[in-house]
């Protein structure tokens, strides 16, 4: 018997959002999800944060943060030096120009959030919240 994909199941929705949130993402700041979660978390930070750190923060191999953190350094975003205290840590710095990056996605972000609300009225965002909440709870048991 042949498969056939449902679109009403909850992982086929919160996937596509997820992919077209990205691509909005991507189209209108030119950088992608994870770059964009990065420079949060180290323009939120109170200085350096190290590699390693990243790495458990986002639950992600270091493979995965390093080319991330490599097109960040590369685009003159971050930098990245010896941890004084071990030499094997690296820590991981914004740029002046990585903070200016950072606040002006953010500034976007929350443009684009804005007008995403308008688009629905203000019970149907209350029970999105409320539902994707509600499942990021449920979610946790997978975990």
């Amino acid at each position: 018997m042949a498969m056939v994909l449902d679109i009403s199941h909850i992982g086929y929705r919160l996937g596509k959002l997820s992919l077209m949130w990205s691509k909005i993402i991507e189209e209108r700041l030119g950088l992608q999800g994870p770059q964009i979660r990065l420079l949060g978390l180290l323009f939120y930070s109170d200085g350096p944060v190290r590699q390693n750190g990243i790495e458990k923060v986002f639950s992600v191999s270091r493979a995965t943060i390093s080319v991330s953190l490599e097109r960040l350094e590369n685009q003159g975003l971050i930098k990245r030096k010896e941890s004084p205290g071990d030499r094997r840590q690296k820590d991981v710095y914004l740029t002046e120009k990585g903070r200016k990056v950072a606040y002006k996605s953010f500034r976007e972000l929350e443009d684009l959030e804005e007008d995403l609300s308008m688009k629905i009225s203000k019970e149907e965002r209350e029970a999105f919240l409320k539902a994707t909440d509600h499942l990021y709870r449920a979610m946790q048991d997978f975990i």
